[in-house]
């Protein structure tokens, strides 16, 4: 029989190092490099809601804008302006007893709501910030709530409503 002939110690050194870098190197990568994580991007959908309404006996109109992401109300602009009503306006009946004069002292009383005035429209910008500062005002909701609330509240006043996509 043969005898195996000794191995180099520096050969046995070498491949003990060689072995011991794949226990050493692995923790040390994941601490200095780290995995990049995955970023999950949420896609924002995007659409408006559109309300009018004649007010016949004050000859004014009243158009709200509201801007959605994500069925959250963004902003409500609303317009109010003087309008002469066509025969047919004339002779639908208001449906609540809220006039527009109502709407306007109701929407200068919010706290913080951007008002613009000239002598024939006014224009008021209501955001979620105004609804956070009037936080008491349950009323204020009312104006910058879920589409499908929002659409039962203004039709249910009277104002025709459509959804635009985009």
């Amino acid at each position: 029989m043969k005898e195996k002939a000794p191995k180099s110690t520096i050969l046995v050194i070498a491949t003990m190092m060689f072995l011991a870098m794949f226990i050493i190197l692995p923790p040390l990568l994941r601490a200095y490099l780290p995995k990049e994580e995955e970023v999950v991007k949420v896609k924002i959908v995007k659409h408006s809601l559109y309300c009018e309404k004649v007010f016949a006996k004050e000859k004014k109109k009243t158009t709200s804008r509201i801007s959605y992401e994500n069925d959250i109300a963004v902003k409500n602009v609303m317009t109010i302006i003087d309008y002469t009503p066509t025969e047919d306006e004339t002779k639908n009946k208001d449906k609540d007893s809220i006039t527009a004069e109502d709407e306007i002292n109701y929407l200068r009383s919010v706290a913080g709501a951007e008002i613009n005035e000239n002598k024939s429209q006014i224009v008021v910008t209501l955001t979620q910030q105004n609804a956070i500062d009037n936080s008491m005002d349950v009323n204020l909701l009312n104006y910058l709530g879920a589409t499908d609330a929002e659409i039962s509240y203004f039709e249910g006043r009277g104002f025709v409503c459509s959804k635009i996509e985009g």
